[in-house]
């Protein structure tokens, strides 16, 4: 299945994201700011997610769309996007259960662990979602952007930042 791989008139369409295999589904996100769910099997596409319309100009390079890999965990599937937010959807048919908006990008890669969701955003900050209701339990502010995914181990996250910091914190 080719989910993008030519220009829409804003720029070249590609996947950055990372797939993620579970159940003999395959998700993962795009530069069509689309996460898309395939079979593993025969890559049929079983469905399809529509993220919002973020576009910034940096550096002459044009930013949109899902870079993020996903996180499945208990039927539903965590990831991030250009449009400021972190999506849960219901990995069986797609369906939204919430999404939570951060101050600017999204490009790290959630970690779900005993019902709380890690990730960081391009507005400085790490933060600790409930995962099942998308509340916002604690942020970190850090001295910039958190595009590093988290890791989860003995109780504490670890994750990076721009500000050539590497972060422990108490769950």
């Amino acid at each position: 299945y080719l989910a993008s791989s030519t220009m829409d008139g804003w720029g070249y369409m590609g996947v950055y994201s990372s797939p993620c295999v579970c159940e003999c589904l395959v998700y993962f996100g795009s530069n069509d700011r689309k996460f898309y769910c395939l079979s593993a099997v025969d890559g049929r596409k079983i469905w399809d997610f529509q993220t919002g319309f973020t576009v910034t100009f940096n550096e002459n390079l044009l930013y949109y769309g899902i870079y993020s890999s996903p996180c499945v965990s208990e039927g539903f599937v965590y990831f991030g996007s250009f449009d400021k937010k972190l999506y849960c959807l219901r990995a069986r048919d797609g369906s939204k259960l919430w999404d939570f908006t951060t101050g600017n990008f999204v490009v790290s890669s959630p970690c779900v662990h005993k019902g709380s969701v890690y990730f960081g955003s391009d507005d400085y900050n790490f933060y600790c979602l409930d995962s099942r209701e998308g509340k916002q339990i604690w942020d970190f502010k850090t001295g910039g952007m958190v595009k590093s995914s988290p890791y989860v181990s003995g109780g504490n996250v670890y994750f990076g930042s721009n500000d050539k910091n590497l972060y422990c914190l108490d769950m």
